[in-house]
């Protein structure tokens, strides 16, 4: 070894050696990339491994009952966004409760009305041919023949619509009432039933009776026909024997 060889192994650092063929080199940082490390890669791997065992935390709740809650929130607010189904029971089971006291003042014998829901709980039946429908948002009082429909009322909501259903009921009482009162012979204006019984009475001719004189006229005519064939008879029988003697 020469001087200055031994001068500069006297001055390095005893921290210092030289690498080992089995001890890992960090590599400089490349300019085209960062540097990387083979302890950077299990620190990685461990992080992969700690995000694998994550917890994943679930909804709160289901999706019926999201559609529970959002329902119960809409009621308590008053809204009107439900089903179409949804609103139209609820509106006949309203319409009917509210005119719960027109059908008891009506009773059972009365069968012209029937105020109550139809099968399929869609509509409520006022009576064979009138019928609440709930359609488009609307609550309209309709005339069902057939099938032909014609309006005759529409009411923003259930209240109105009794009101209407109640003048109803109350204007077809009255009409039977003067149809009863009145003579046979005059027909109330709306009953059709009368006012065809009316016509062919016009129509057909009308028979007078003989009165008081007619029949006093009969009992004399019958009286003298009586007399006149009782003389017939005594002139046929003792005329001739008298005559002989």
């Amino acid at each position: 070894m020469s001087e200055e060889s031994r001068i500069l192994s006297r001055h390095r650092d005893p921290g210092d050696h030289e690498p080992d063929a089995h001890e890992p080199v960090a590599h400089e940082p490349d300019a085209h990339g960062p540097a990387f490390s083979e302890t950077e890669g299990a620190d990685a791997s461990g992080m992969d491994d700690v995000r694998s065992d994550r917890i994943i935390r679930r909804p709160r709740y289901s999706l019926s009952e999201a559609l529970e809650r959002l329902r119960h929130a809409q009621e308590e607010a008053g809204l009107s966004g439900g089903p179409v189904a949804v609103q139209r029971s609820r509106g006949v089971e309203t319409l009917d409760s509210l005119l719960e006291d027109v059908r008891a003042e009506l009773g059972p014998q009365d069968r012209r009305f029937l105020l109550r829901p139809s099968a399929d709980g869609s509509r409520y039946l006022v009576d064979a041919v009138t019928a609440v429908r709930w359609q488009d948002g609307r609550i309209v009082l309709c005339e069902e023949r057939g099938a032909s429909e014609r309006i005759l009322i529409e009411a923003g909501d259930e209240p109105d619509i009794a009101e209407a259903i109640t003048d109803l009921v109350a204007g077809d009482l009255l009409a039977r009432e003067s149809a009863r009162a009145a003579p046979p012979d005059e027909a109330p204006v709306g009953d059709t039933g009368n006012a065809v019984q009316a016509g062919s009475a016009e129509a057909m001719p009308v028979r007078r009776g003989f009165g008081f004189f007619g029949a006093l006229a009969l009992f004399l005519l019958g009286m003298l026909v009586g007399a006149a064939l009782l003389l017939a008879y005594g002139w046929v029988t003792i005329g001739p024997s008298t005559g002989a003697s």
